[in-house]
């Protein structure tokens, strides 16, 4: 009986080697991006060589120098009658400073449109490139908030939430929090040195205490991948994001099932995050701030391409409370998503004009000219421009 309990033993023993072992080998298979690839101790030297030799207003604002994006088209013009604040999609990513939509809007205007739109930030340091830019002489200013951002605003590293895609292995931004009056608070960035690492490594959260999206903290965060593998690996198919592109890339196709995009829940009201009331209170707080020097604030809320699918499956835009909410508070946000999609010919396909590659990314060069077109047609309907004026 006891040979016979043995062999049992050893063969179950065998098979979780095996199983571990087989775990620990197809983990070389899966994207860096889906779970914590924590940085090195030289990447790490390197991003605290980068932070030291920053000027005061690239600590402020964590990256990006707040300057304008170089308009062809302004060229020879005066001053700046338009400014636009916000991120890659602001700035127009993945096409020439003539095809960006701030260019194309200073054509169809006739008036110089200054773009200070700065890659991978959030709503909040858009916000912060602005407080900061009190040279701006721009009438007219506009804060674009693109509809996935509203992950950013809660979030103090980058990789926190997309893994390794940035240019870099620590990427830290500061953070704003609110309170139940719209008052803003702001977090600077973590003073780090070269003999934080370890515990930055395996303790994040001792220097980034406003952080959303620690590791193995809850749906949204990143997995770390770590033995047991066995345990681990199928874990990280748990993080939100992660999962519901798994899903919907085979609901769609077997069920013509679309889910809502992975940060739809942080568009609820009182969620734990409290994203949606700190990225109304951004909004808000920068149409204050342009009032108060005598401009007139134009706020918008821009899908992306999950943001297109997902309307044409519910008829729903998952960042609509965002826009409610701030109605409540007595400021319009413009949904852009129907405004675009009422440049679109029937025979038009949406992923021509608002995907980069056919699925996700930034808008196309055709989806930036459509881009253009919106805001010149709520710039007429406001009485900020008479008509378009050619040359």
């Amino acid at each position: 009986m006891g040979s016979k309990y043995l062999y049992s033993f050893i063969t179950l023993l065998i098979i979780l080697s095996l199983v571990e072992l087989g775990s620990f080998f197809y983990s070389f298979l899966i994207p860096k991006h889906y779970y914590y690839n924590p940085p090195t101790r030289q990447q790490f030297k390197e991003y605290l060589n980068r932070f030291n030799n920053k000027d005061d207003l690239g600590r402020f604002l964590g990256w990006g120098s707040g300057s304008h994006r170089p308009s062809p088209a302004a060229q020879g013009m005066g001053e700046p009658y338009i400014s636009l604040y916000g991120e890659s999609f602001t700035y127009g990513a993945d096409v020439s400073h003539q095809e960006a939509w701030g260019n194309i809007l200073t054509s169809l205007i006739g008036r110089r449109v200054d773009n200070y739109g700065i890659a991978a930030y959030g709503s909040d340091q858009a916000y912060l490139v602005f407080l900061k830019n009190q040279t701006d002489k721009a009438k007219v200013v506009i804060l674009t908030h693109v509809s996935e951002n509203i992950v950013r605003n809660i979030n103090q590293d980058r990789n926190l939430i997309y893994g390794n895609d940035a240019p870099y292995q620590i990427l830290l931004k500061p953070r704003l929090i609110t309170d139940k009056k719209a008052k803003l608070e702001y977090i600077k960035i973590p003073e780090l040195t070269e003999s934080d690492y370890e515990n930055y490594v395996n303790n994040p959260k001792s220097y980034l205490k406003e952080e959303f999206f620690i590791p193995n903290s809850g749906f949204y965060s990143l997995r770390r991948l770590q033995f047991p593998y066995s345990f681990s690996l199928p874990y990280i198919y748990t993080h939100k994001r992660i999962l519901i592109k798994l899903l919907n890339k085979r609901l769609s196709h077997w069920f013509d099932i679309y889910l809502p995009p992975w940060y739809d829940s942080l568009y609820k009201p009182n969620h734990p995050s409290g994203a949606l009331e700190l990225t109304r209170d951004v909004m808000i707080n920068f149409a204050k701030v342009a009032e108060e020097r005598g401009k007139v604030p134009l706020l918008f809320v821009l899908p992306n391409m999950e943001d297109f699918v997902y309307f044409q499956y519910s008829k729903t835009w998952v960042y609509s409370p965002l826009v409610e909410a701030a109605k409540k508070k007595g400021y319009t946000l413009y949904n852009l998503g129907p405004l675009l999609l009422k440049k679109l010919r029937s025979s038009d396909k949406m992923e021509d004009f608002f995907s980069s590659d056919g699925k996700t990314g930034h808008y196309s060069s055709k989806g930036k000219k459509v881009l253009a077109e919106v805001v010149r047609d709520i710039l007429q309907d406001q009485r900020l421009i008479d008509s378009p004026i050619t040359h």
